[in-house]
């Protein structure tokens, strides 16, 4: 690029942002209930610029028939519109490149964003996984008992005792008759 383009680029992105600054509403001050919370994807947010006319003034043009003053269909500008029509495909042909390098940078950024989400994401997913798998360690260590804690051996030596008990009961009740 040489030096003129990149100055003429400088120039551009200055007076679009001026031009973008000046119609741009002010904003409202800010309150911490107005604040709300970051949006979970990347927003791409840009305020498109108005290119300045270059001559200022209306457009004049007028349509001629072939065989007329011209030698050709089509339109015909007075020098101020032709100039400003030139200058605004000019200006465009600069801006475009302007903000397919800035678009670039802002989707490279985004996609950094979204992949340190990402990793965050496998982070806490390997986190909660690892916890997951600890908790039915766990569980299982509990569910696994030797035979005499188990519930089932607790309720039948509760009956072979009290049966024994019974037993023992009505024998001696009837050995003092």
């Amino acid at each position: 690029m040489s030096l003129h383009a990149k100055m003429l680029s400088l120039l551009l992105l200055c007076s679009f942002t001026t031009a973008a600054a000046a119609e741009t509403p002010a904003a409202p001050p800010v309150t911490p209930q107005a604040v709300a919370a970051p949006p979970a994807t990347p927003q791409l947010n840009l305020v498109v610029p108005v290119l300045p006319a270059v001559p200022e003034g209306p457009d004049i043009h007028g349509f001629l028939r072939k065989g007329a003053t011209a030698q050709y269909d089509g339109f015909l500008f007075d020098s101020p519109t032709a100039l400003r029509w030139g200058n605004w495909l000019n200006l465009w042909k600069l801006r475009y490149q302007i903000d397919f390098e800035m678009q670039q940078r802002v989707c490279s950024v985004n996609t950094d964003l979204l992949k340190e989400q990402l990793k965050a994401e496998q982070q806490r997913s390997a986190y909660v996984v690892e916890t997951y798998r600890a908790q039915l360690e766990l569980e299982r260590k509990k569910n696994d008992q030797p035979w005499y804690r188990s519930f089932e051996f607790g309720v039948g030596a509760g009956v072979a005792g009290s049966l024994v008990l019974v037993i023992a009961t009505g024998y001696a009740l009837g050995r003092v008759k």
